[in-house]
């Protein structure tokens, strides 16, 4: 019974489990997918961010627009009726 080499064996009998020198295309691995949708879910969220600021900013400036009017409304009754 004839011992062979480690670099022999190594040459003859492939193990699936060892690392492979070609690159994998064909599927993300799970880590990937997971970045993957975290990076969606975070782009989404900046959207819907930024939909809310746009309508908060709208919305802010109708109530200065009434406040300012009011304002002015009050400015003119006070002169109509006198400084009481």
């Amino acid at each position: 019974m004839a011992l062979t080499p480690r670099w022999m064996r190594r040459l003859l009998c492939r193990r699936r489990s060892g690392v492979s020198l070609v690159r994998r295309t064909s599927r993300p691995t799970p880590g990937q997918r997971d970045a993957t949708q975290a990076l969606y879910r975070a782009t989404c969220a900046r959207d819907e961010a930024q939909r809310q600021t746009r309508e908060v900013e709208a919305t802010a400036a109708r109530l200065r627009a009434v406040r300012e009017a009011n304002h002015f409304a009050e400015l003119f009754r006070s002169s109509m009726e006198g400084y009481r």
